[in-house]
C-alpha cells in the first residue's frame, strides 16, 4: 500500500469528480511496468480470483481495453448471521454490471472507474434478469457469459452498521439531501419493511429490485466498518505472462 497526497476535494468540482480525479492517479502509478491494474474498492470482495484472472487474460488476448465484473449487492445486516441482499422481483438472483474492475494500464478513467472505448463485459452465465442486460450494447461494449453466480464480486454496499453507514454519506461521492433522507426513511426501517420493498436503490430505483434474507457472505475478518466506507482507491498492478 502506497500513500499518496493531492488535492482530492476542490471546491471547483463536485464529489463524482474528485472521485474520478483520485482513481486517475491511483491507475497511473499502477500501470508502471503492469499490463493490466485491478481497481476495486476496499468494500468489495473477490470470492474467485482465478476466474478473474482468466477473464483478464481473454480481455488481453482479444485487444480490450477493460473488463467489467459483475457483483452482488448486500443491503443490511440481520441479527444471527444474517443480511439482506438485493434480488430480482421474484427472489431470485439479482447481479449489479456497474463499471470495469480491471483495466488495461495506461487507460483514463471518464467517471469513477468507467472508461471509453472497447470493453469486455463478463456475464453470469444464464443471468437475463439485470437492469444493465436490458439496455442495449453501448459502444465497443462485448457480453460473454464467463463465470458462475458464485464467482461474482460480493459488494458490501450499504451493509453496515447504522454508524458506519452514516460515515460513509458523509464523505461519499453521492452524498447528498437525498441520501439521507433515503437513509432515514427507507434504510434504517428496512429490518422489519423489507418484505414490502421495491425498486430501492436511492438514485436509480428499479436498479434494484428486492430484497431477501441470505447467510452472511463475506469471511471473517472482512472490513466493514469505517476504514471501508471512506472513498479511497486500492489499485493492484498485474503481469500477464507472454504470448
Amino acid at each position: 500500500m502506497r500513500f499518496v497526497a493531492g488535492d482530492f476535494s476542490g471546491a471547483v468540482r463536485d464529489p463524482m469528480e474528485n472521485d474520478t480525479l483520485q482513481r486517475n492517479v491511483a491507475l497511473q502509478l499502477a500501470s508502471e511496468d503492469a499490463d493490466w491494474v485491478l481497481q476495486l474498492d476496499t468494500d468489495e470482495y473477490l470470492p474467485s480470483p482465478p476466474a478473474l484472472l482468466s477473464a483478464i487474460q481473454r480481455a488481453d488476448l482479444q485487444g480490450f481495453g477493460a473488463l467489467e465484473w459483475p457483483m452482488r449487492v448486500l443491503y443490511r445486516n440481520l441479527p444471527g448471521g444474517k443480511a439482506l441482499e438485493i434480488c430480482a422481483r421474484d427472489g431470485g438472483d439479482h447481479f449489479e454490471y456497474i463499471a470495469p474492475v480491471a483495466v488495461r494500464s495506461g487507460k483514463r478513467l471518464v467517471h469513477s472507474r468507467q472508461t471509453n472505448g472497447a470493453v469486455l463485459r463478463a456475464l453470469v452465465r444464464g443471468d437475463s434478469s439485470s437492469v444493465q442486460l436490458s439496455r442495449p450494447l453501448a459502444v465497443g461494449e462485448v457480453r460473454e457469459e464467463l463465470l458462475n453466480s458464485n464467482e461474482a464480486i460480493i459488494h458490501n454496499s450499504w451493509a453496515r452498521s447504522p454508524v458506519d453507514l452514516r460515515r460513509k454519506l458523509a464523505s461519499w461521492s453521492h452524498a447528498s439531501a437525498r441520501a439521507w433522507i433515503y437513509y432515514w426513511g427507507r434504510w434504517l426501517p428496512s429490518v422489519w419493511t423489507w418484505r414490502w420493498m421495491r425498486n430501492l436503490h436511492p438514485f436509480f430505483g428499479g436498479v434494484w429490485p428486492a430484497l431477501r434474507v441470505c447467510p452472511i457472505l463475506l469471511p471473517d475478518g472482512f472490513q466493514t466498518g469505517s476504514e471501508a466506507s471512506r472513498p479511497c482507491v486500492k489499485a493492484r498492478s498485474l503481469n500477464l505472462p507472454a504470448h
